[in-house]
């Protein structure tokens, strides 16, 4: 039987986009992985580059200010939220290093991954946790945010062909959709 550490352990490297091995490795030294499936709305269409520079849908915040989630105790956790609705499509550094958060107190100073107080940033949610108050480390509220957030297409764009086994991914839209009419292929 599985202990409660262990499944404690799976879920939280799981949910952190992670592959799990080992209960002695960090969730940030196991292997990337993508469990989860998603609604059509959430598919990004465009390419994520290794360099975001001058791509018009890739958007940079620099230094953008926190917003607190008052139902949450101790200033534990905050999110981008921009004109009153929170930015969830932050883009994770699997397309590169150059996408990693970083995160800064009030005063500008960066508050790196290993600092006293830890942190944990969800990319899929766009919430910044930490464990304990921040501000009982010294760290000026409230907090900002450096990263990049995709502002492109999302879901089936037509012209964006992208080449599966030899086929394009019009094709198996193409398929999928004559599967869902009843195999007409005139929808009819």
């Amino acid at each position: 039987m599985l202990t409660n550490d262990t499944k404690l352990d799976y879920a939280f490297k799981i949910l952190s986009g992670r592959t799990k091995t080992d209960n002695k490795k960090a969730w940030y030294e196991e292997l990337p992985n993508n469990p989860f499936k998603v609604h059509l709305n959430y598919i990004w269409s465009d390419e994520i580059p290794e360099d975001p520079s001058g791509v018009e849908y890739i958007q940079y915040l620099d230094k953008y200010t926190l917003t607190e989630d008052i139902t949450s105790p101790k200033h534990c956790v905050w999110y981008i939220s921009k004109n009153g609705t929170r930015v969830i499509d932050i883009i994770p550094p699997i397309y590169g290093s150059v996408y990693n958060v970083r995160i800064f107190d009030n005063d500008n100073k960066e508050v790196p991954t290993g600092f006293d107080v830890s942190w944990y940033f969800d990319y899929n949610s766009g919430i910044l946790f930490f464990e304990d108050d921040p501000s009982k480390y010294g760290l000026s509220l409230p907090l900002k945010i450096s990263c990049y957030v995709y502002t492109g297409n999302k879901g089936y764009v037509p012209d964006n062909r992208i080449e599966i086994d030899g086929g394009s991914a019009e094709e198996v839209y193409l398929l999928s959709s004559q599967v869902i009419d009843g195999g007409n292929a005139n929808g009819q």
